[in-house]
Formats: C-alpha cells, sequence, structure tokens
C-alpha cells in the first residue's frame, strides 16, 4: 500500500520531526526528465477555473531508481477526469524567481528529477495556464524527506471545488 498522508498531518510531522529543510538550489540546471513538449494544442480552459491538490495530499514512494534521486510527477486532469496537454508546472526551491517550467505531455502528466540523492528540501508548485500568464491553483508545498522510501513524490493536479 502506498502511504499517502493530508498536507495538514505531514506540517504536522514535519513540525515534530524537527523537518526545517535548508532550501538548495534543484539539481544542476534544474528538474530533468520533464514530459516530451505536448504535439496536441493546448488545452483551452475557462478564466476563473481554478485547481487544487488531488485529496489534498502528496503521495510518497520509494523512487525506482533507488537512493540516487529524488522526484516529482504527476498528472493534470480537468472537467471529468480528462488529461490537460500543455499546462505549466511551476517550480521553485528557496528562490521564488529561480523558477523551473514543466510542460505537461499530451497524457497530462509532468516529470522532473529534482534532486540528486535524497536531501531534505522544501520545493513549491503552482500550476500555470499554457500561457504562463494565469496562476490556476495556489502554491503547493511539497517536502522531500530525506528518506529512499519516500524520495518519489506525487502532485496531481484537478478541478478544485466550486
Amino acid at each position: 500500500m502506498t502511504p499517502t498522508i493530508s498536507r495538514r498531518q505531514f506540517v504536522i510531522l514535519a513540525l515534530t520531526a524537527g523537518l526545517a529543510a535548508g532550501c538548495q538550489p534543484l539539481v544542476s540546471g534544474g528538474p530533468t526528465g520533464a514530459a516530451a513538449a505536448p504535439t496536441d494544442p493546448p488545452t483551452a480552459l475557462p478564466a476563473t477555473m481554478r485547481f487544487a491538490l488531488e485529496n489534498d495530499s502528496i503521495t510518497y514512494t520509494a523512487h525506482p531508481r533507488g537512493c540516487d534521486v529524488t522526484s516529482i510527477r504527476g498528472t493534470v486532469t480537468g472537467p471529468g477526469g480528462a488529461p490537460l496537454a500543455g499546462m505549466v508546472i511551476r517550480m521553485w526551491a528557496a528562490d521564488p524567481t529561480a523558477t523551473t517550467d514543466i510542460v505537461t505531455g499530451n497524457d497530462g502528466t509532468y516529470s522532473a528529477d529534482i534532486a540528486q540523492g535524497t536531501p531534505r528540501i522544501t520545493y513549491h508548485l503552482q500550476l500555470l495556464d499554457p500561457s504562463k500568464t494565469n496562476r490556476l491553483s495556489d502554491v503547493i508545498i511539497a517536502e522531500a524527506t530525506g528518506s529512499c522510501n519516500l524520495n518519489d513524490l506525487t502532485v496531481n493536479f484537478v478541478p478544485a471545488a466550486q
């Protein structure tokens, strides 16, 4: 069974465990392994549409490549669960002006290797529209825990309840 905890549970766990992460830059030059550029045109969305973290939680699993890398991956889906191509996930660690953008592929997925090894680092993710002008979600806080059993983070974006 895959361990899943809510953001609130994670914050409580992080505070009680003393997980004050020293912020570090993303893997030299930014994440690697992002989804291939979509070949379909970006999905048109209503300007007022908002997205949230699926089930208000991030899923942590052991990375298939072991302890050598920490990754963030996920899916962006629209109404009815349809995958959204061309969506932009903006990601940063310590400095919000030092961002990396990852674009979802035709299947709505994205993936990035964010660190070598298993450091304890706080990452921020925000969903933007394909033009990068509209912020479609709140900032999601994803904590890399430093554990080999929890170094593959899944962050899925779904339409927010209106």
